[in-house]
């Protein structure tokens, strides 16, 4: 799994339940239409637990930009939405993925609805073997 498979499984999320919103992944430059959604993924990090197993953290910020500029009432509906629609969010082989320390701010006019998903993984390296080795033990009386 992939942060490219927790973004999009947000996206379709999104898509679902906002199906009159524009979903973007990537920046939004000039000229888009409100309203719509940008998923950002901020810093991942990988941390060992034990052995060959990891725990990955992907936190997003969702930006939400409302119909009308500077419409609180609307970023506060549409984040009190986002705390459903972002706790459980599918990936494409139908897992489900848990979303964690959930909360949102309004910066300049732009929701922001930040969310964590934790992943475990477990990392099998495959080692080259250096051929096959035959062991003739001999018993003597």
């Amino acid at each position: 799994m992939t942060v490219n498979d927790v973004r999009r499984a947000i996206m379709l999320a999104l898509k679902n339940n906002f199906p009159n919103a524009k979903i973007y992944g990537e920046e939004i430059r000039e000229g888009f239409i409100a309203p719509c959604f940008f998923v950002k993924v901020l810093e991942p990090t990988e941390t060992q637990m034990l052995g060959t197993r990891y725990l990955r953290e992907y936190p997003f910020d969702v930006h939400y930009f409302p119909r009308q500029e500077n419409n609180n009432e609307e970023m506060n509906d549409i984040a009190d939405q986002l705390f459903r629609v972002l706790e459980y969010v599918t990936l494409a082989n139908g897992d489900l993925l848990h979303g964690a320390k959930m909360y949102y701010e309004i910066v300049d006019g732009v929701l922001h609805f930040f969310v964590t998903f934790n992943v475990s993984l477990r990392i099998i390296e495959t080692i080259d073997s250096m051929g096959d080795i035959t062991i003739i033990k001999e018993f003597k009386r």
